[in-house]
């Protein structure tokens, strides 16, 4: 083999094969474990680090997909297991403060007759 090939082959391995073995790592550890808190290092910006950024993205989604199914879930079951209507908004509110981040919130309930 030429120098040249040599390096050229070196080269390939480090920035093409390698970082996608590592992908198709992750890819398997998420596959089996069912965990999404594996991250891939971006460290460049050519298609392999385009796919990693996409990986990324795609794990932050199914994070956020996996909140709201557990939350919807919960309030289901907070609705559906109370027969009172402070105790199931109160668990309303705890979901959805919860989900989206927020500190504290409220429920007003208002009589449109009034």
């Amino acid at each position: 083999m030429t120098p040249m090939a040599m390096m050229v082959t070196i080269w390939n391995e480090r920035s093409i094969t390698r970082p996608i073995l590592r992908l198709v790592e992750i890819t398997q550890a998420i596959a089996k474990t069912g965990k999404l808190d594996h991250m891939i290092e971006v460290d460049v910006k050519d298609e392999v680090g385009h796919l990693a950024s996409a990986f990324n993205r795609m794990i932050g989604s199914l994070r956020k997909a996996n909140r709201v199914m557990r939350v919807q879930r919960d309030i289901g079951f907070a609705l559906g297991s109370s027969r009172d209507l402070t105790e199931s908004l109160n668990s309303v509110l705890e979901n959805v403060l919860f989900l989206e981040g927020i500190n504290c919130g409220g429920i007003f309930l208002v009589d449109r007759n009034a």
